[in-house]
């Protein structure tokens, strides 16, 4: 998500350099940018418009902390 979230502010920069420009470019319906997965683009409410991931946490050994997030999809 740091890599999306700095490619988002370098395209919008690309269009002004002024936060009010980089606010307005971002808050452009037609605004996209492509991000590590998937092309960035936000809702009418200033969300980031993906989808989402739900997980649970059970024991295990992957992490190092003897629990892991595991994804529903995969139990």
């Amino acid at each position: 998500m740091a890599y999306d979230a700095a490619t988002t502010i370098f395209t919008g920069l690309s269009v002004g350099s002024s936060r009010d420009q980089l606010q307005e470019t971002l808050a452009n319906r037609q605004f996209t940018a492509e991000g590590a997965t998937e092309k960035i683009n936000f809702l009418p409410s200033g969300d980031r418009n993906m989808k989402g991931t739900m997980v649970k946490i059970q024991p295990g050994n992957n992490s190092g902390t003897g629990y892991d997030f595991v994804s529903f999809e995969n139990p």
